[in-house]
């Protein structure tokens, strides 16, 4: 399933980057909150795409871990804020952070339903993208560099063959709690920007706080991530969206 959803993830890049180079010609004539620069948009759209692909060549070489390795885990090594994953194992908690993933993606697409986003939809697009690839890149970019073992591969209840995955190596840090974050925010950042007097931001940036958390929940009792992993996710990609649509602030 982790092959599927990070093959769906790479073509979703490489169609959002399709869409920027289609839309680019017509973006500057919008009247918004912000400000596009092609060079530096492009190079952040192919810096993304970049760090994508690297994570993807690097994970290729990524070795899994083999039975006697696997013995020789012990739970009493991990932190303590750390161990209860451990113990985690609950399939339908996964499948359940995934359809938050992918429901995240609804998330920029939200913004279409006020007039005033809508009509700037190329610049929305254009953010989200960058947004989406740079959060992935870095993720996986990270994840490959930290090689940490997944929870469940400490317990005992864990079918061997799903440990000994090439996936199991890859917990640090959460990519499902990341991109809901990232995409989350870079939303509520993107309706405040355009109307920051809104009486419904209280509800915009609290669905866009509770919707990662839950993610990362639904993560760590999955038996998929240790709470350090989900937190750092959460922290990075809620900065991701955050941090791209105020660099292009007029």
């Amino acid at each position: 399933m982790k092959k599927n959803i990070q093959y769906t993830l790479n073509r979703s890049i490489w169609a959002f980057f399709l869409f920027f180079s289609i839309s680019i010609s017509s973006i500057f004539s919008q009247n918004t909150p912000y400000r596009v620069q092609m060079g530096k948009d492009i190079g952040i759209v192919v810096g993304g795409l970049g760090l994508t692909g690297g994570a993807y060549l690097w994970e290729k070489k990524l070795s899994p871990l083999d039975a006697t390795q696997i013995a020789a885990l012990n739970r009493n090594d991990i932190p303590k804020f750390d161990r209860i994953a451990s113990y985690q194992w609950h399939p339908t908690a996964k499948w359940q952070s995934d359809a938050l993933l992918f429901g995240s993606f609804l998330a920029p697409l939200s913004l279409m339903a006020n007039k005033d986003l809508r009509k700037d939809w190329q610049i929305i697009g254009l953010l989200g993208l960058e947004t989406f690839v740079v959060n992935v890149g870095i993720t996986n970019m990270v994840k490959n560099a930290a090689h940490r073992t997944r929870p469940f591969v400490y317990n005992e209840n864990v079918p061997m063959d799903i440990k000994m995955k090439q996936d199991a190596r890859l917990s640090f840090f959460s990519g499902h709690t990341s991109t809901v974050s990232s995409l989350s925010f870079f939303a509520a950042q993107a309706f405040t920007d355009y109307h920051p007097q809104s009486k419904a931001l209280p509800f915009v940036w609290g669905t866009a706080v509770a919707l990662p958390a839950l993610t990362g929940y639904l993560r760590v009792r999955a038996g998929k991530h240790f709470p350090t992993d989900v937190l750092t996710g959460y922290l990075i990609g809620a900065a991701i969206g955050v941090i791209v649509p105020k660099l292009h602030r007029k």
